[in-house]
């Protein structure tokens, strides 16, 4: 397909020229597959986009991450979202933050970080409202679902999924609806239910529109085999088998034709039919899943082979396979369980730095309202005195900014007339453990004069610091 933009940019037309369509981006990225030349064409589009028009920036950047992604760019994928994430949350864009944390999802699930993605996922889902972008939440879900499926949590999985498909049903869209109940159905095998499995995969069969293109037609008929076969529908297995494996073929879809292979051998072997070429049907399963990455299909090889071996009575090979197969096992098990605790020790991350800027928050809130300075004095064991906290309010009291004080104690300075009183009262506070308060003259670092007041609890913390938690304020107007 060809249009107006895809001539332009194939042309070597100025890209400023596309970059002031409004509908440029939308076009471009309908009709033009990801490549490096996508990426530079988008890029050189983006230098022309007025730095004021901030969401078509944001969107540009966004289109860029996933192009990157698609051609294995993952670390520039991330980086290209995220800014775009940025520049929509300057505008407080919500809606298209969330889809590029969507979108940043997806690259950390390529890259094979189940645990950030997870937390990405649950960042987009916390941003959108309950009767927000259904749809945008519906593939929020099913991400999110998908993620629990891989480290076994299946309830949690279940439950993300009937969301997913109560607000596919809600759009009305049929192919949404059969990715949702092909999704569920998977998550009802793992949970050892095939017959609920059978309905939801029987129910996305009969949703799809046959004469629609659709992508997940090899995965649901495999889905459906598998019910079959759990069901104990043998026969009907094998055939449904054959229909997923040449739906595989046709889209070259090396994982779920290798899964095809898979099963129509154990449906084979269960109905008596072993033959030689069941052997060549688990080689070539092993052989086009040789670049995967996935220890699951490899293990449900091994099984199958091991029912081989023991069918033809080689029952060495069958022993040797079947621990081959154990021990791939407890890997995906160990796999599990550290996808688990890092998920959790994430969370418990992201939960503690949202207590502390919540914390933090609450802090600005307080100090805003007080007309004067809060802080946070310590002296060290070896006499070394220094500000941990000042607020903001010291801008209006000392002229100076927190990190001034914190840096450098010695900017708050006593008059040298209440000098020798200031450090006697001070040093009767600490060592008594009472409260320390006092009213002098300072010279302020403008040199101005000004009569302050201190009123500060004293403690003793760890390591034998001394601590003064306390308030100053200007009280020049009042002598």
């Amino acid at each position: 397909m060809s249009t107006p933009v895809i001539q332009a940019a194939n042309m070597g037309v100025d890209p400023a020229e596309i970059a002031l369509r409004p509908d440029w981006l939308k076009e471009y990225a309908a009709t033009r597959p990801p490549s490096p030349e996508a990426v530079v064409t988008l890029t050189e589009a983006l230098s022309y986009v007025p730095f004021e028009n901030v969401d078509l920036r944001g969107r540009v950047l966004a289109e860029v991450g996933k192009h990157y992604r698609e051609i294995g760019e993952s670390q520039a994928s991330v980086r290209a979202l995220e800014e775009a994430a940025q520049l929509f949350a300057s505008r407080n864009n919500v809606h298209d933050r969330a889809e590029c944390l969507v979108e940043i999802g997806r690259t950390y699930n390529r890259q094979g970080e189940a645990a950030d993605a997870l937390i990405v996922y649950e960042a987009a889902l916390a941003m959108l409202l309950p009767d927000g972008d259904q749809d945008l939440i519906r593939r929020i879900e099913i991400g999110i679902g998908h993620i629990y499926i891989l480290i076994d949590e299946t309830e949690e999985a279940l439950r993300q999924l009937e969301s997913a498909l109560g607000r596919a049903r809600q759009l009305h869209d049929v192919t949404k609806v059969a990715t949702a109940l092909n999704n569920l159905a998977y998550v009802h095998l793992k949970r050892d239910d095939p017959e609920s499995a059978r309905k939801c995969v029987e129910e996305a069969i009969a949703t799809v529109d046959p004469a629609a293109p659709f992508n997940f037609e090899a995965n649901m008929y495999h889905t459906y085999g598998e019910t079959l076969f759990e069901c104990g529908r043998v026969v009907e297995a094998t055939e449904t088998y054959q229909v997923a494996q040449d739906k595989a073929e046709k889209i070259a879809d090396v994982s779920t034709l290798a899964q095809c292979l898979v099963g129509r051998v154990r449906a084979e072997l269960k109905l008596g039919r072993n033959r030689p070429e069941l052997k060549d049907m688990l080689d070539r399963a092993s052989a086009v899943t040789s670049n995967l990455n996935s220890d699951r299909i490899r293990a449900s090889i091994m099984r199958a082979e091991v029912e081989w071996f023991a069918a033809n009575g080689m029952y060495e090979q069958a022993f040797k396979r079947q621990a081959e197969a154990i021990d791939l096992e407890k890997i995906n098990n160990e796999f599990q369980l550290k996808w688990r605790l890092r998920i959790w020790n994430r969370r418990y991350e992201r939960y503690s730095d949202e207590a502390k800027d919540t914390q933090d928050k609450f802090l600005r809130q307080l100090t805003q309202s007080v007309p004067g300075v809060l802080y946070r004095w310590q002296r060290s064991p070896s006499g070394r005195e220094e500000y941990t906290y000042v607020s903001d309010g010291i801008y209006d009291v000392l002229g100076i900014t927190p990190e001034q004080l914190m840096g450098d104690a010695t900017t708050l300075r006593v008059h040298p007339s209440d000098e020798l009183r200031y450090v006697r009262e001070r040093e009767e506070a600490l060592h008594s453990g009472r409260d320390w308060n006092f009213e002098g003259r300072f010279t302020l670092p403008n040199g101005r004069e000004a009569w302050l007041r201190n009123e500060s609890r004293v403690s003793m913390a760890m390591d034998n610091y001394t601590e003064a938690y306390g308030f100053l304020r200007d009280i020049t107007d009042e002598r």
